[in-house]
């Protein structure tokens, strides 16, 4: 039988232990990623003449850090927020709108460069934006329905 995606994971039978597996991995995965950025800004901080390449890539995985720390936090400890969802419907919104950009850009380098990408990579960034766009509106639409008296 498939599983119900009408209804939350955590409620479903075994739901619960996959999601505190999941929430767990991504919670060690955040902090393994934690420890990259400060052995990374410790690097920077000894070294002189590090490259702005250096500095973007140590900013980018501290954001994924703290991304894999907050979602994993909450799907261990089973502490959704007052949305219902993991992330806020702006956040849902903001990855959507990457998603797309990236979709879109990788549509320019097909037909403007002329560079052979394969179209997976595009319809899966399209779908992921779509999908997360969704997410958000069903976020927002809960905190909406749980404001109507």
């Amino acid at each position: 039988m498939p599983p119900n995606l009408s209804t939350p994971l955590a409620t479903q039978l075994g739901g619960l232990v996959i999601q505190r597996v999941i929430g767990a991995v991504a919670l060690l995965l955040g902090l393994a990623l934690s420890g990259l950025v400060l052995s990374g800004a410790v690097k920077l901080l000894t070294q002189a003449g590090a490259g702005t390449t250096i500095h973007i890539f140590i900013a980018v995985v501290a954001v994924l850090a703290a991304f894999f720390i907050s979602v994993g936090w909450r799907m261990t400890f089973n502490r959704p927020n007052r949305h219902g969802s993991l992330l806020t419907p702006g956040l849902w919104y903001v990855i959507s709108a990457l998603f797309i950009a990236c979709a879109m850009w990788m549509g320019y380098l097909v037909v403007a460069k002329g560079q052979s990408l394969d179209l997976e990579a595009h319809g899966g960034a399209l779908a992921f934006g779509v999908l997360a766009a969704m997410a958000g509106w069903r976020a927002a639409r809960k905190t909406a329905d749980c404001r109507t008296p």
